[in-house]
């Protein structure tokens, strides 16, 4: 057993807490966490209590390690996954699972949002990519094939493979300076293939651009 003999707010974060056990420092816990447990001045904790206390404190710092990770940029569930056996080797299976699961409650992973804004970013942002390369991307990511079409349909709508390629092939075509027609043409397939972008559109786009 042992008592609560001081509950004091953290002075960098009033949501924290320092919690004295028989007179010394015991841990920090969170406000949810310290009501959560009904912690005030003076309890008695058995050992059991102190031990549930120390897995909660331990999933909430693991908690808070995949919110910062989050931070950056989205991440699939497979990402957050990895990145927690990564980040914390003395954490299990199931509790892994166990926070993966309060993520995705909170909707702060979502694997069909996370395609969508995945395929956005690869398509009409910055270096623009064919469909083949971000299916090859996203399966690597851990997302299921349904999720990728879905995405990658969607974001045909707003804009096509065909109008990707020919934006893509106009720049290519004023870029590079080659005499010679074939090896001219060769680059282009090349840059937009490794683009991810389909030999059948290639050819056809290059063709409306009265290239032969």
């Amino acid at each position: 057993m042992a008592q609560i003999t001081q509950i004091s707010p953290q002075k960098k974060n009033e949501q924290r807490f320092n919690v004295f056990l028989d007179g010394n420092f015991a841990f920090g816990i969170s406000a949810e966490l310290k009501n959560s447990f009904e912690l005030v001045t003076g309890r008695q904790l058995s050992d059991l209590e102190l031990e549930e206390i120390k897995k909660a404190l331990k999933k909430d710092h693991v908690f808070s390690k995949a919110l910062n990770y989050l931070s950056y940029r989205p991440r699939s569930e497979f990402e957050m996954r990895q990145y927690l056996k990564r980040q914390s080797s003395n954490i299990d299976e199931q509790e892994i699972e166990s926070i993966i699961e309060s993520l995705k409650n909170y909707r702060y992973i979502n694997d069909q949002t996370f395609a969508e804004w995945y395929v956005r970013q690869r398509r009409e942002m910055g270096r623009r990519y064919g469909a083949y390369r971000i299916t090859q991307e996203l399966f690597q990511k851990g997302i299921s094939k349904e999720l990728i079409d879905q995405a990658i349909a969607q974001s045909r709508q707003d804009i096509g493979e065909d109008e990707l390629v020919q934006e893509e092939m106009g720049k290519l075509l004023r870029k590079i300076q080659e005499a010679d027609p074939y090896k001219k043409k060769k680059k282009i397939y090349d840059r937009l293939m490794r683009k991810g972008f389909s030999f059948e559109v290639i050819q056809r786009i290059y063709q409306q651009f009265g290239q032969e």
